[in-house]
């Protein structure tokens, strides 16, 4: 009696876990397809010399200094710049 019940436990437990991972549609490896997807969000950097840069993220340009503090932008956002190297 205890082994059936054994038997059906383990069993009920392996058909929980198959059902469980059935229900998860966006599981798995996901690739971009460029042709059928339309990007519309681009940002735009331009060097404004002196260690400030321009940010165009389409609502207008930005201009900040890159030294790695809180700066305010657009609609009460912060941008934060720093370089990591000469390139």
């Amino acid at each position: 009696m205890f082994k059936r019940s054994s038997l059906l436990v383990i069993a009920a437990s392996l058909v929980s876990c198959a059902a469980w991972a059935a229900d998860a549609p966006f599981v798995g490896a996901w690739k971009l397809d460029a042709g059928k997807s339309q990007l519309t969000d681009q940002m735009k950097v331009e060097d404004a010399g002196g260690n400030r840069f321009t940010f165009d993220f389409g609502a207008g340009p930005e201009t900040v200094t890159a030294d790695g503090t809180d700066q305010p932008g657009y609609g009460g956002t912060t941008l934060a710049v720093t370089i990591e190297g000469p390139d």
